[in-house]
């Protein structure tokens, strides 16, 4: 999705619409219950956190670990931004999978799969896991998972301190993957904000609910 000129610089898709509207229309951008303009404000600014990050600087590190640790950052911040969205539209994690277009999880596993070392990367972020540890289980068997709840493994194993930017050998992929899954998480976040906004350019639309 394109972001348009007119749009404050790396904020969400349409913000300058949101913060134009919000007087008037707020209740009516299909944000959850209770959610208040201080919630979204927030989502934007972790959104704008993670758009803006541009790559980790050490001093003494090869280029390849900075690397990986740059693509880490930036799938810390951008989920953080993706978690802070979902709590303003009322979803949990599994909602996310329903409001997936037709076709695009099957595109992100196949990217993700076509990696050389993904599969020691993901196990080596399985080695690092708790009760989510059944969605990499499921990806490594070839199952069907949201990409969503990968990312939010991955997130979890680094964040946690234990997962390295050269997981088994698997740098290289490390990054791949990340930076894979930013890219969706991003344009789940840009789609689903620009929906709330560009449903109030048809007065008698209704905003999408929870999904079913």
């Amino acid at each position: 999705m394109k972001i348009k000129p007119a749009d404050k610089m790396n904020y969400p898709p349409r913000w300058a619409d949101y913060e134009d509207r919000l007087r008037k229309k707020f209740p009516y951008m299909g944000f959850a219950e209770g959610v208040s303009v201080g919630d979204v404000n927030r989502f934007g600014e972790r959104y704008r956190a993670a758009k803006s990050f541009k790559h980790a600087d050490f001093a003494v590190l090869a280029d390849s670990t900075v690397h990986g640790y740059t693509a880490f950052f930036r799938l810390h911040l951008c989920y953080s931004a993706f978690e802070h969205l979902l709590e303003c539209l009322g979803w949990k994690q599994k909602d996310s999978e329903a409001a997936l277009p037709e076709g695009a999880q099957d595109r992100v596993l196949s990217k993700l799969r076509s990696i050389d070392g993904h599969e020691r990367f993901f196990r080596a972020t399985l080695d690092h896991l708790g009760s989510d540890k059944h969605f990499v289980e499921d990806y490594l068997a070839g199952r069907p998972v949201n990409p969503v709840a990968l990312a939010g493994a991955v997130r979890h194993a680094f964040a946690q301190g234990k997962l390295m930017p050269d997981p088994a050998g698997s740098q290289d992929a490390c990054a791949a993957c990340c930076f894979i899954l930013i890219n969706f998480l991003s344009n789940f976040m840009d789609r689903e904000f620009a929906a709330r906004i560009a449903s109030l350019d048809k007065p008698f639309e209704k905003t999408s609910q929870v999904p079913s």
